[in-house]
């Protein structure tokens, strides 16, 4: 009876928590893209994240080597 009561309150507890979490993420996740739309907001691109992530620069030039 208490393996059956802990099961319950812990595991059941647990899972029932889950879609909640789940539907919060995703109506946040909506809502920010709801507001980068709104604001225009443009993600960068493939070519600018190469060139800031450049290992091969960007050592040396925060070095000041």
């Amino acid at each position: 009876m208490v393996s059956a009561f802990l099961y319950a309150f812990f595991i059941e507890g647990i899972l029932s928590t889950l879609p909640a979490t789940i539907n919060h993420l995703t109506i946040s996740f909506r809502l920010r893209s709801m507001l980068a739309q709104l604001l225009d907001l443009n993600p960068p691109t493939a070519r600018e994240l190469d060139r800031f992530f450049d290992t091969s620069t960007s050592v040396p030039m925060h070095l000041r080597v």
